[in-house]
C-alpha cells in the first residue's frame, strides 16, 4: 500500500513540475506582453525605411499613398501642399505590394477613423499575377495589430505556423520589435516627416527609353484580384476615392501595359470611386525619356519626383 503510494507520487511529481514551468512561462509571456504592448501604444516604432506603420496610421491627411517603393520615392507630400493647399503623407513601403494595402487601409481607415478625400495607390502589372506568399513573410509590421480579426486572419491565411505561434503567446507579436520600441524610449524620433523617401543620382538607367517587350504570358489570378477589389470596396464604403497610378518606367513593356489598363478598365465599369491618373511618357514624352530624371528604370530619381508630383497636383485638385 505505502508502496503504490510512493509510486503514484513520483510520478505525480513530473506533472506538477511541469505545470510550474507553464505558468511560470505564462506569467511571464502575459508580464512581457503587456509591458510592450503598454509602450507600444505610446510610440512611434522604427520601422524599416519609409515603413513606420504606426506613424502613418496616425496622418489625418486629405490623401493618403500607399504602395511599394515605386510610391514612397514617388510622391512629395510637401510639394503637392504648395501647388493645391492640401495634405497628404506618403506610406509606401520597400517590397509591399497588395496584403500590406489592404491591412494598412483597413487599420486606417476602420480602426484609426480616418477619412481622407482619396487613398492614392501605385498599381502594377504584376499585382494581378504575382505569387503573394512572399508577401505574407514580410508582413511582421501588423503582428501587433492581430488583436483585430481581419488583421489576423490575413496574417494566418495558409500559414499554420503563424496560427501557432500566435495561439502559444501573446508577447509573440512583438517579435523584432524590442529593440526598436527600446530605441525610442532611450531617443524618441519626434516628428518624422512626411514619408517620401527621395533618390538621389541615377544608377542602372537603361540605354534608351521607350518600349520594350519580354513576350511573358500574363493571366490574372483569382486571389490577387480579390485583393484588389477588397481594397476599392473597403474605400467605397466610406466614399472614398481611390487613385490608380501605374509610375513611370525608363523602358516599359507595352503588353504588360495593356494587360494592365485592360484590367483597370474592367475595374472602372464596376467601381465609381476610381480613378486611374496617367503620368509616363506616352502623355509628357520629353520628360519621362529623359535618363537624368530616372534613379533606376523603375524609379524616379528625386528631381524626377519633383515634376511628377508637381504634374500630379493638378489631378489632386480635381477629386
Amino acid at each position: 500500500m505505502a508502496a503504490s503510494l510512493f509510486i503514484s507520487s513520483s510520478r505525480l511529481k513530473p506533472v506538477k513540475v511541469f505545470l510550474f514551468l507553464v505558468l511560470i512561462y505564462l506569467f511571464f509571456d502575459q508580464a512581457i506582453f503587456f509591458a510592450l504592448n503598454f509602450q507600444f501604444k505610446k510610440i512611434t516604432t522604427g520601422e524599416q525605411a519609409g515603413g513606420n506603420l504606426r506613424y502613418a496610421l496616425s496622418q489625418e491627411v486629405d490623401h493618403i499613398f500607399i504602395g511599394s517603393s515605386r510610391m514612397s520615392n514617388l510622391l512629395s507630400p510637401k510639394i503637392i501642399k504648395n501647388l493645391t493647399n492640401q495634405t497628404s503623407y506618403n506610406a509606401g513601403v520597400d517590397g509591399q505590394f497588395m496584403v500590406y494595402a489592404n491591412m494598412f487601409l483597413y487599420l486606417y481607415l476602420e480602426v484609426y477613423k480616418h477619412r481622407p478625400k482619396s487613398v492614392v495607390i501605385n498599381i502594377e502589372p504584376d499585382y494581378f499575377f504575382k505569387d503573394l506568399s512572399n508577401e505574407f513573410d514580410r508582413l511582421k509590421t501588423f503582428y501587433p495589430f492581430i488583436n483585430h480579426r481581419p488583421i489576423y486572419d490575413m496574417l494566418t491565411k495558409n500559414s499554420f505556423k503563424n496560427e501557432l505561434k500566435f495561439s502559444l503567446s501573446k508577447a509573440y507579436r512583438f517579435n523584432g520589435k524590442f529593440l526598436p520600441i527600446l530605441r525610442e524610449i532611450v531617443n524618441p524620433k519626434g516628428e518624422i516627416g512626411d514619408g517620401f523617401q527621395a533618390l538621389l543620382g541615377s544608377r542602372n538607367v537603361p540605354s534608351r527609353s521607350g518600349e520594350i517587350s519580354r513576350g511573358k504570358s500574363l493571366s490574372v489570378k483569382e486571389d490577387n484580384l480579390a485583393l484588389i477589389h477588397s481594397f476599392i470596396e473597403l474605400a467605397r464604403k466610406y466614399n472614398i476615392k481611390v487613385v490608380l497610378i501605374y509610375p513611370p518606367k525608363f523602358q516599359y513593356d507595352l503588353k504588360e501595359t495593356n494587360f494592365l489598363e485592360g484590367q483597370i478598365w474592367k475595374l472602372k465599369k464596376k467601381y465609381d470611386n476610381l480613378v486611374y491618373v496617367t503620368i509616363d511618357a506616352r502623355n509628357f514624352s520629353e520628360v519621362f525619356s529623359n535618363p537624368n530624371l530616372f534613379y533606376d528604370n523603375e524609379h524616379l530619381e528625386v528631381n524626377g519626383a519633383v515634376i511628377y508630383s508637381g504634374l500630379f497636383s493638378h489631378a489632386i485638385k480635381q477629386l
